[in-house]
């Protein structure tokens, strides 16, 4: 699949774009949609590794706030 991460188990490609699976039916959490909808959206990932999906996350406006640590957040500008 095309994913690039997840939020509460909902799975999102590089556009930060939400990719429908099996278990969405099945998951008790928001949605991604009603995510993007929400205000604030804090989210919190530490690694230089997911700098693709916080990316994502952010152009696709599932995040706005980040909570990280400082190698990814170079990672992140350094981009």
């Amino acid at each position: 699949n095309n994913a690039v991460g997840t939020i509460c188990a909902r799975f999102f490609d590089k556009s930060g774009k939400v990719i429908p699976t099996d278990i969405d039916a099945r998951t008790i959490s928001i949605s991604l949609e009603q995510l993007a909808t929400t205000p604030t959206k804090f989210g919190v990932a530490i690694g230089p590794e997911k700098s693709k999906a916080i990316e994502a996350a952010i152009e696709g406006g599932l995040m706005n706030v980040l909570g990280t640590d400082s190698d990814t957040a170079e990672q992140l500008l350094s981009g």
